[in-house]
């Protein structure tokens, strides 16, 4: 199995060391051939996965370089495995007797949870893709530091989501990063130059009614107007960005919330375009189906919630739309991910419809050092052009993209095109941030209200008696559902709904049958209905 020199840097790093290491080396650069070579070395390794869903990938990536393994899972995953194996190399790798396996962190720790062992006892090394899941305070910190065998991570972003590197320093579970030697400064540009990362180019999409407000036009920090943290329904923004910029490019488009998913893929459906949505609640097999039709180019646009932040193993994937806020830089990082494994003449296009993404954490390929916290206000040399609305170093007379001429570049500060400048400490920032988080609750339950009020129109709503089994009250309940039943042939719903709602109480006494209800209501209902109607209306 030959490595990259890269590669076969960390690889020595790795097994020359006997510290708990994580491993830093941006997605798409090539981590799994890593893994595997170590696993092959160390014989009895464990590879520890985030979801089920990776474990298909790592078989296939330990199945192409000619590696044995089993699957510690449910069935359903090791068919999916073998499958995938066949169709990718030829034949399967799957192998129960293999000392080498594969495993989701769930299933470990079910395992343990059930009194059984997590791992095989012979265990020499664990292997934990996307590792910057490992945190303090998770089911990964717990089980891994309880399995007394040596851990080495892999993870293109080893922060936490507070920016906090996960080192034993910082109260994380690693020793030490790891990165390739001569990588460790600009190594993201590094790789892009050598070809084994696309090239790539930032978009600000500008939206009409929204503010962006930058600290002083090189040091960023950012205040989102309402309008860039609405529930997603922006169907007629991002069908523009399509027709601007997707074409026939296979497109990753980030969303906040299942329903905002929902809602893009119908708009985007009306407009002709190929695309479907995964999020976490539906099934592995679902899943696995959307994502081979996206790989076999049958699905154009993938809109996805939750699912795809990390160790998504698409190479024709040429666009990504972020249209959520995303606070977190290692997030941002995995998601920029998604579109930069390399292709002959590829240049990926990452587009900012929010306007936050891009300008509060940089650009996906700017140097950072790992080893220190991650999120602070921090000099991100950022501008935009107001011609192709890139994003690029401020320091540069022109734009890299269009050749616009960049004034930024003429002093330290001022105004440029689109460029609003003022300063704001992080105390005032999250002030604003809570309260365009309250607006946005309070928005979410004045729309609840209104679809509920619209329903109240539409039809007629389910009231039941509550009354107890004796035969009077029995005798009452019958009287309810009549009266129910004769009030719906002469009230709209509206009507009925707010008679109901209203007249609770009233409706559920016993007393007010004895008093109101004539014995031969079932002679003539419609009157006394309508009379009744007409006294507590």
């Amino acid at each position: 199995m030959n490595l990259r020199s890269y590669q076969q840097s960390i690889f020595d790093k790795v097994i020359n060391s006997s510290d708990d290491d994580l491993v830093q080396l941006d997605t798409g650069a090539g981590k799994t051939p890593i893994i595997a070579k170590l696993a092959e070395y160390y014989e009895h390794a464990a590879i520890i996965c985030h979801r089920n869903i990776l474990i298909k990938q790592a078989s296939e990536k330990l199945a192409m370089c000619g590696l044995e393994h089993r699957i510690i899972g449910a069935n359903s995953t090791k068919k999916i495995c073998a499958r995938n194996n066949v169709a990718k190399v030829g034949r399967h790798f799957i192998n129960p007797a293999a000392s080498i396996y594969l495993v989701s962190i769930d299933t470990i720790n079910s395992r343990i949870k059930r009194g059984g062992k997590g791992l095989d006892d012979n265990t020499k090394i664990i292997l934990i893709d996307e590792a910057h899941h490992v945190a303090e305070d998770n089911k990964w910190f717990y089980i891994a530091d309880s399995l007394n065998v040596r851990c080495v991570g892999f993870t293109a972003t080893p922060c936490r989501g507070d920016g906090q590197p996960m080192l034993k320093q910082y109260g994380g579970f690693f020793d030490k990063i790891i990165q390739a030697e001569g990588y460790e400064e600009n190594g993201t540009e590094r790789l892009i130059a050598e070809g084994y990362l696309a090239q790539y180019r930032c978009i600000y999409y500008k939206i009409e009614d929204r503010e962006v407000i930058y600290d002083n036009g090189v040091d960023i920090e950012i205040w989102v107007g309402d309008a860039d943290i609405e529930a997603g329904d922006r169907g007629a923004e991002i069908i523009d960005v399509a027709r601007k910029y997707c074409k026939k490019k296979q497109t990753i488009l980030i969303e906040p919330r299942i329903d905002n998913a929902i809602y893009s893929v119908d708009e985007l459906a009306k407009a002709g375009y190929s695309s479907a949505v995964i999020h976490s609640k539906m099934p592995q097999y679902d899943i696995e189906k959307i994502l081979d039709e996206f790989d076999n180019k049958n699905v154009q646009i993938l809109v996805a919630v939750d699912m795809i932040n990390e160790g998504f193993d698409v190479p024709d994937a040429d666009v990504l739309i972020i249209n959520r806020k995303v606070n977190s830089f290692g997030l941002y990082r995995q998601l920029c991910g998604r579109v930069l494994r390399p292709r002959e003449n590829k240049q990926a296009l990452i587009i900012d419809v929010c306007g936050h993404a891009v300008a509060q954490h940089g650009l996906p390929s700017d140097n950072v050092d790992w080893n220190k916290k991650q999120g602070e206000i921090r000099r991100r040399d950022l501008t935009i052009c107001c011609y192709c609305d890139t994003f690029f170093k401020a320091t540069l007379t022109h734009c890299p993209y269009c050749g616009e001429f960049n004034d930024l570049s003429m002093r330290h500060e001022g105004r440029g095109e689109g460029i609003e400048l003022f300063f704001y400490t992080a105390k005032e920032v999250e002030l604003e941030r809570k309260k365009i988080a309250a607006r946005e609750q309070q928005k979410l339950i004045e729309e609840q209200e209104r679809k509920e009020a619209e329903r109240a129109r539409k039809e007629y709503f389910n009231f039941s008696p509550k009354f107890d089994d004796s035969l009077v009250g029995r005798r009452c309940a019958q009287l309810y559902c009549l009266l129910q039943t004769e009030l719906r042939k002469q009230l709209t719903p509206e009507q009925y709904n707010n008679f109901y709602k209203n007249n609770d109480y009233v409706l559920q006494s016993e007393s007010f049958y004895i008093k109101s209800m004539p014995r031969n209501f079932e002679n003539n209902p419609a009157a006394v209905a309508a009379k009744i109607y007409g006294a507590h209306k």
